[in-house]
């Protein structure tokens, strides 16, 4: 099963209207320039960088564009040169599609799904946690050949790091 394609999702995980299985997901019509933003341009939901009220849906696409930093290492949706114009990226954000979130087509594929998902909320509706961590969990499993994440150390255990806990 691919990024998203919710293996091991249950019935109605899948949020109306979007496509997980099949990669293709509509981007939402442009946005025009916000006058300000709530948040940090480059980590913050459409939404916020429209400056509306903030809702469940706004942390979950918040999320996904801060794990597509860290996943690229830039924000990979701006053109290099632009990334210090807030506009820009905001603009970028708003018209960005699957292909600009990420550099490596699994990261796109799982990160692109959280975001439509978030999209695709009412205002005030919750997001589907199942549904978003079953696409988490496919994606990891298709980029590690089928790994379990529970049984997956993270790097910093192989490296003999452990948890160090309050005193």
């Amino acid at each position: 099963a691919g990024a998203g394609a919710g293996a091991g999702a249950g019935a109605g995980d899948s949020p109306t209207g979007d496509s997980p299985a099949g990669g293709s997901i509509a981007s939402p019509p442009p946005l025009a320039p916000p006058p300000f933003t709530h948040g940090t341009p480059t980590y913050s939901s459409v939404r916020a960088d429209a400056g509306a009220k903030a809702t469940y849906a706004d942390d979950l696409e918040s999320v996904a564009w801060t794990c597509a930093y860290l996943r690229a290492g830039t924000p990979c949706w701006a053109r290099p040169e632009d990334r210090g114009r807030i506009d820009v990226v905001v603009s970028a954000k708003a018209t960005a599609t699957e292909a600009d979130v990420a550099t490596d087509p699994i990261d796109a594929a799982w990160i692109w799904a959280l975001i439509a998902h978030a999209r695709s909320l009412r205002f005030g509706e919750r997001f589907d946690l199942g549904y978003c961590r079953g696409v988490v969990r496919d994606a990891f499993a298709e980029e590690t050949g089928g790994a379990s994440m529970r049984e997956t150390p993270f790097d910093w255990e192989e490296a003999g790091a452990g948890f160090v806990g309050w005193r």
